[in-house]
């Protein structure tokens, strides 16, 4: 063994080297990476209450709980207030609509009555017309006949007007002519 340690201590020698430079490196990360605990909590903690500070914290508990009451109140008195206001303005804006509609149904029925009235008129001026046409047919029907007969009827009317003025001529002459037409 003499023999090899001899032939081989510098190799031996590096290996040990090398094992206490890895077990330093090690040592040392373990240190500078160690956790710091917190120190440990007790299950039970005691406080000391002073019979001063009950009396304060009683007291200053009631004022809070009274603010928030209060604060509660003022919040529920806001929100119907908005929801009043909130409720008038809908109602408001159905009446204005309400009032709207009521227009729009006046002036449709102005419109309707109007129309209705045109029409009437309408109506009324087109059977005039037709009255109009009807007389002047039956006025030409009428001079048509008389025009097909008015040969001999305008000779008998001629042939009485001149007996009538001979009549007339006979009683005294009192000048009492007649125009005859035609």
């Amino acid at each position: 063994m003499t023999d090899f340690l001899k032939q081989n201590w510098t190799y031996l020698l590096g290996a040990a080297l090398l094992h206490v430079l890895f077990a330093g490196i090690f040592g040392l990360t373990m240190i500078s990476m160690a956790r710091k605990a917190p120190p440990p909590v007790l299950a039970i903690q005691a406080v000391v209450v002073d019979s001063s500070q009950l009396i304060g914290a009683g007291t200053r508990r009631e004022k809070q709980e009274q603010a928030r009451k209060e604060a509660a109140e003022r919040e529920r008195l806001a929100a119907e207030q908005r929801q009043k206001e909130a409720k008038d303005q809908e109602d408001k804006k159905q009446k204005e609509l309400q009032a709207q509609r009521e227009s729009e149904q006046r002036a449709e029925q102005e419109r309707q009555v109007e129309v209705k009235q045109k029409q009437e008129q309408e109506q009324r001026r087109v059977q005039e017309e037709q009255q109009a046409r009807e007389k002047q047919e039956i006025e030409r029907s009428r001079y048509a006949a008389s025009a097909a007969t008015g040969g001999r009827a305008r000779a008998r009317r001629g042939h009485r007007a001149q007996a009538e003025r001979r009549g007339a001529a006979a009683q005294g002459g009192r000048g009492c002519e007649t125009a005859v037409g035609p």
